[in-house]
Parts: structure tokens; C-alpha cells; sequence
């Protein structure tokens, strides 16, 4: 395993190099000092980002894509560190060995156009896909409760300090939902792409001029306005890449360690056309769909059970394409 720093003025690049996955992960990290009233609205923002873009207007089209790409498979997700917020656009595909040439290329360009070319009209978000995030993410708070453990641990850290960073609830807040307008989002999404430090991390078994390359191709046009970078602001970019990059490397070691006590190698991972396979071929057994929409399936390979997990992109589009025949099955037997 090897790591070498980039430092591009506007964002650093982190390249973690092994040759022991067949896929390569990418995270783009936007991070600024957290304000408790914008944290519902930065996960709002993340959430929407995902639903859509100027060139793939709906999430079908973004989940299409994706599997176009060999599976790839793209999240998001926000944490605290310290006095800052931290939210990561996460990008997982299969290594251009095992698929085409160019296809990280095309994945990374994906990325880029769902974070640069957001679904836009006017100047502000498109109503319609905005209250749809919204109404998840209301869902979402009010259900906090039903976890008693983990509303009690967020209480006791209010309780502790209700006006440190360390109290605040990284889900956000139920009363700042009606707050968030599709003009107002746009203007927080413009001055996160402006002002917010930026750290770029990329795992996986590759070439590094390669990887610059195509990042400074996609990424580097968004960030000339370089006025922006002090040498305060340096130093606190700097600290917080040193604890990512700490922080992802664990991850990697937890991942590497459980390969190894389980001795089973990395698998390819399951596409949304193996899972319409497995059901037309009638090859699924038993059949759970989580609150994750994930899909848990026991299928039969060759007369052996065999249990497999695919995390949908969209139920929506899940139950458009085999909705009837998911249902028949069920009636003739699937548990």
C-alpha cells in the first residue's frame, strides 16, 4: 500500500495505492465550519444532488447510468470533525481491468456532472424534486424517536452542552424542513462548491498520473477562483485532510483484515440486471427487502442455496420492472 499527496492550491488529491480490491473508490469531500441552523439544509442539498441532473433528469436516468457503468455505485453521506462538516460524494467501480477501457474515466465524469451540473430552472432547484427529498428527510426526523437508544444518546448530548458542535444532531432538525426554498438551496449549493475546502481520496489498484489526469479534466475548471485559498484556511484544509485520510485508511485496513480471517477474495459486485435475471430465471427462494432498500435474496446456482445482497438505486424503478413478477412469485411460494 502506498500514499502520495497532491496539492492542487484549490483542492488536495489523495491517491491510496493496492492492488487488493478489483474496484476503485473515489470520495470528494466539501468541508466548512458547521453552523447547527445549516446541516438540514447540507443534507437536503446532498440528498438532491442524487436525484437527479441537468443531464439525467430523474433517478432512473441516474441509476441507468450506473449500471451502464459497470454497477457503479455512487452515496453520499455527512459527518462532524471537530468544529467542521464534512460532506462526502462517494463514487465505487469496478477497476478498468475487469471491465473497459475508460470506464473509471466515464464514472468519474458521472460524478462530476452530479455534483457540478445540478437539475436546475430560474436559478433555483426544480420544486418537484425538492419536496420529494424533503418529505424523506421529514419521515426521516420524525422517526428518530423510534430508536430509543439512539435518541436517548443525542438528548444526553444536548444535555451535556446544547451549544457545542458535539450536541448537534447530524440528521438535522425537523422545525428547519419548511425553512428550505429551491432559491435559497441553489445559493447555500453555489457557495459550497465556492468557498468550502475540497479533498479528493482514490483507493484502488492504478496508475497515479493517470488518476490526476482525469481528475484535474473534471474537477479542476470548477475551482480557478484560487483568491479563495489563505494560508489560514491551508493549515485547517490541511488538518482535516490528515484526519480523513487517517480515518479512510482504517477503513481500508477493516476491510483488508476481514478479507483475509474470512479467505474469501473480493467478488464482483452484483448488478441490477443479475437481480431481473435471478427473478425471470426464478431462481430466488427467499425474499427481504430492508428499510435500506436493500435486497437480501436466497437464489439457487446450480442446485446450492445462495444468499446475495443489492442495494437499489431506486425502488421505484425496482418495482416498475418486476413489480408483477416479484408479486406472482411471491404468491407461488418466495418467503
Amino acid at each position: 500500500m502506498k500514499y502520495t499527496k497532491k496539492d492542487l492550491a484549490s483542492y488536495n488529491l489523495h491517491l491510496i495505492n493496492t492492488d487488493k480490491f478489483k474496484t476503485i473508490t473515489m470520495k470528494v469531500v466539501f468541508s466548512s465550519p458547521i453552523k447547527k441552523d445549516e446541516i438540514t439544509m447540507r443534507n437536503v442539498l446532498s440528498d438532491l444532488l442524487l436525484q437527479s441532473s441537468k443531464n439525467y433528469e430523474s433517478r432512473r436516468e441516474l441509476t441507468i447510468k450506473a449500471e451502464e457503468l459497470y454497477a457503479a455505485d455512487i452515496y453520499n453521506n455527512t459527518q462532524r470533525i471537530g468544529n467542521y462538516i464534512l460532506t462526502s460524494f462517494n463514487l465505487q467501480v469496478l477497476n478498468d481491468k475487469y471491465t473497459e477501457e475508460n470506464n473509471f474515466e466515464e464514472a468519474v465524469k458521472f460524478l462530476s456532472e452530479i455534483i457540478f451540473n445540478p437539475d436546475i430552472k430560474d436559478n433555483s432547484f426544480k420544486e418537484d424534486k425538492l419536496d420529494l427529498v424533503l418529505s424523506n428527510v421529514k419521515v426521516a426526523l420524525e422517526s428518530l424517536k423510534e430508536d430509543a437508544t439512539n435518541y436517548s444518546l443525542l438528548r444526553l448530548m444536548e444535555a451535556y452542552d446544547k451549544d457545542s458542535p458535539v450536541s448537534y444532531r447530524m440528521v438535522g432538525y425537523l422545525e428547519d424542513i419548511n425553512k428550505i426554498k429551491p432559491d435559497t438551496l441553489y445559493e447555500y449549493y453555489k457557495n459550497l462548491i465556492e468557498y468550502d475546502y475540497v479533498d479528493i481520496y482514490v483507493v484502488g489498484d492504478f496508475e497515479n498520473n493517470t488518476i490526476q489526469e482525469i481528475i484535474k479534466k473534471y474537477f479542476i475548471k470548477h475551482y480557478k477562483a484560487l483568491s479563495r485559498i489563505t494560508e489560514e484556511s491551508m493549515k485547517k484544509r490541511n488538518f482535516l485532510s490528515e484526519i480523513l485520510f487517517w480515518l479512510i485508511l482504517i477503513g481500508v485496513i477493516v476491510v483488508l483484515l476481514t478479507t483475509l480471517f474470512s479467505g474469501d477474495s473480493a467478488e464482483e459486485p452484483l448488478t441490477y440486471d443479475d437481480v431481473i435475471k435471478y427473478f425471470q430465471n426464478e431462481q430466488v427462494t427467499e425474499l427481504t427487502v430492508t428499510s435500506k432498500n436493500e435486497l437480501k435474496m436466497t437464489i439457487m446456482e446450480n442446485g446450492t442455496p445462495k444468499t446475495v445482497t443489492y442495494k437499489l438505486k431506486s425502488f421505484e424503478m425496482f418495482h416498475e420492472d418486476l413489480g408483477p413478477t416479484v408479486q406472482a412469485q411471491v404468491e407461488a411460494g418466495i418467503t
